[in-house]
């Protein structure tokens, strides 16, 4: 299915896209907030390792959602 540009959309369709868009974003942010946890835990226990920066990796995915 091939995109349609937001400008060529409804009120309606952009409120449900929006919706959706909201969900997403918020299910992201626990998903990164779960991960950063995990990282310090583990790195309190068992000091630096790669769960310490994956976080961090995924940091710009979260930048590309705001902008």
């Amino acid at each position: 299915m091939i995109p349609k540009e937001l400008s060529e959309l409804s009120v309606d369709e952009l409120k449900t896209k929006e919706k959706g868009l909201k969900v997403v974003v918020g299910i992201y942010i626990g998903t990164l907030t779960f991960m950063s946890a995990c990282g310090l835990y583990l790195t309190i226990q068992q000091g630096f390792n790669v769960f310490t920066v994956l976080p961090l990796a995924f940091l710009p995915i979260f930048v590309g959602f705001l902008g």
